[in-house]
């Protein structure tokens, strides 16, 4: 569901709205199904939506950005822990597909939570910038400005059948991917050394991880089909 507004504009109804149904919903499914697909021993995947706000901060949806990180950091640590389980993790992490998350506000339950002492309950969008919006899903130059959904669910499925981690679809976004790394890379500080004993508590902690992996995966499909 889309809550549209900075953070510092939002309220605690917003948050539990937004996190309960984006995040806590994938928690369910998880909680609800993964015990029964280890249950029947044939292996199998689990498949979660998060969002190119799952990886790139959007400052315009604060509390939406922290539900699709939030489900992005569920899948990745779900694709280690079950890396020797025959169960494959898959998060899809999509731009503008054509759907109705416009109007999701439709949904919202009444009365979460009190609102703040402000007696403002949250951002709420401008109806008519919601309805520019939901019409420039519907057209734009003749098409939809958004991926086809049926063109969404082909690509989770090829993920699905070859066991990626992630299912982007904006590769107009690379150079923001690729700052985003650098820059948590340029972050890490050169002013503390290196103790041996924190480095074997931490990465008992973090555990294994998916990332080299699942980037050697994608390079070779990638090498693969470069020579087709």
């Amino acid at each position: 569901v889309a809550v549209i507004g900075g953070l510092s504009r939002a309220s605690y109804e917003d948050w539990d709205w937004a996190m309960s149904v984006n995040a806590g919903g994938v928690f369910n499914g998880v909680r609800c199904f993964l015990p029964r697909i280890r249950a029947q021993g044939e292996g199998g995947q689990v498949v979660s939506v998060s969002s190119l706000a799952g990886l790139l901060g959007h400052a315009p949806a604060g509390v939406y950005t922290a539900s699709k990180f939030a489900v992005v950091g569920m899948m990745e640590a779900l694709r280690a822990e079950l890396a020797d389980a025959n169960i494959g993790v898959t998060v899809f992490c999509p731009g503008i597909v054509n759907t109705n998350i416009g109007s999701s506000a439709r949904n919202r339950p009444a009365g979460q939570a009190a609102a703040p002492p402000t007696g403002d309950p949250g951002f709420k969008m401008d109806p008519a910038m919601m309805a520019q919006m939901q019409k420039a899903m519907r057209e734009s130059h003749g098409a939809p400005p958004g991926m086809d959904p049926l063109d969404a669910g082909r690509r989770v499925l090829r993920a699905v059948r070859d066991n990626d981690l992630y299912v982007l679809t904006t590769p107009e976004f690379e150079p923001e991917f690729t700052a985003r790394g650098e820059a948590i890379v340029a972050s890490l500080p050169t002013d503390i050394p290196v103790s041996k004993a924190r480095e074997i508590m931490g990465r008992m902690i973090l555990g294994k991880t998916p990332y080299a992996a699942e980037r050697d995966h994608r390079r070779c499909e990638r090498a693969r089909s470069r020579k087709a």
